[in-house]
């Protein structure tokens, strides 16, 4: 006969590691995201500086902010649900009282993740801009 507490045990720990799964997922996304945005950026650079008229410059412009706003979005989006899923496993931390080995010090860290995150891609466009205006100043 299985008892009440193995159930409740087995159930917490498959959460537990679905809740581990998502965070583990969003970190390797957010990661890609970063690398994709960079070289989207230095190819864009290479696009921009290979076009001779002004209307396939403004596309490139518009492509270029349009992305680094996509991305930001995701990033926001991408911030929201990691926080969930940190508060949600830090609760059932706190029900085990392990809360010792997870304190609040290393949510903070993930959120100043999201933070150099957000930056890096809204500094990438802004740079990729400002070099393309300035090497097609006519």
């Amino acid at each position: 006969m299985v008892s009440g507490d193995n159930v409740r045990g087995e159930i917490l720990k498959e959460l537990h590691n679905n809740l581990w799964g998502i965070v583990k997922h969003l970190i390797k996304a957010d990661t890609f995201i970063i690398i994709f945005v960079f070289i989207f950026d230095l190819i864009m650079m290479l696009v921009v500086s290979a076009l001779n008229n002004d209307i396939g410059i403004m596309v490139c412009y518009s492509f270029i902010i349009l992305t680094g706003l996509i991305f930001s979005i995701y990033i926001l989006n991408n911030r929201r649900i990691h926080r969930q899923q940190i508060e949600a496993l830090r609760n059932i931390y706190s029900d085990f009282k392990y809360t010792k080995y997870y304190p609040d010090k290393t949510t903070s860290m993930y959120s100043r993740r999201y933070d150099l995150y957000l930056a890096f891609i809204l500094i990438s466009t802004i740079c990729t801009l400002l070099i393309n205006y300035f090497l097609n100043i006519k």
